[in-house]
């Protein structure tokens, strides 16, 4: 019987990181749904303004909207790359420039190579984490598993105090 106490307990702080971990998992989703999209920051080209690990929101920018100073995503290849807007020419191309390198970046951007602004805020070292439950599904699939068992626990816990009462 002990045992079975034991386990419970496992079970239930298990089941309750678990949920709390979703709910964070959430939140961090929610910007999604009003048209972001997020990004993890995978080196220290802008940095201090963003840093390693920091998980950032950008969003599709009016062309009037661009100006110098912008922190801007853009492809560069198969990656997507943020970095401030340097200089716009007058016939419109976008230079840009990682806070951390001394040089403008070669070449330039046309407005539709922007994909968006990055937004104001970020959230610190959470893309480390996000990466990590994205490059790690077999976690949800455990998460799900401890979620069932705590479930068919509680289940077979209401099903006993059923019978108890009932013989009463």
């Amino acid at each position: 019987m002990n045992i079975m106490k034991t386990v419970r307990i496992i079970f239930r702080i298990l089941s309750i990181t678990c949920y709390v971990g979703i709910a964070l998992y959430g939140l961090l989703y929610i910007p999604l749904l009003f048209g972001f999209k997020s990004l993890t920051v995978e080196n220290g080209s802008m940095v201090p303004e963003l840093n390693y690990g920091d998980l950032i929101y950008y969003q599709a920018i009016p062309r009037e909207d661009i100006k110098v100073g912008t922190i801007v995503c853009f492809n560069k290849g198969e990656e997507v790359v943020c970095h401030r807007v340097a200089e716009i020419s007058e016939e419109g191309d976008y230079y840009t420039k990682a806070d951390a390198s001394e040089t403008v970046d070669e070449g330039h951007l046309d407005y539709y190579q922007i994909e968006g602004k990055v937004a104001p805020n970020k959230v610190p070292i959470a893309g480390y984490v996000v990466k990590f439950i994205n490059n790690n599904a077999w976690i949800v699939v455990i998460v799900a598993m401890i979620i069932a068992v705590q479930i068919l626990l509680n289940l077979k816990k209401s099903d006993s105090k059923e019978e108890n009462e009932k013989k009463k």
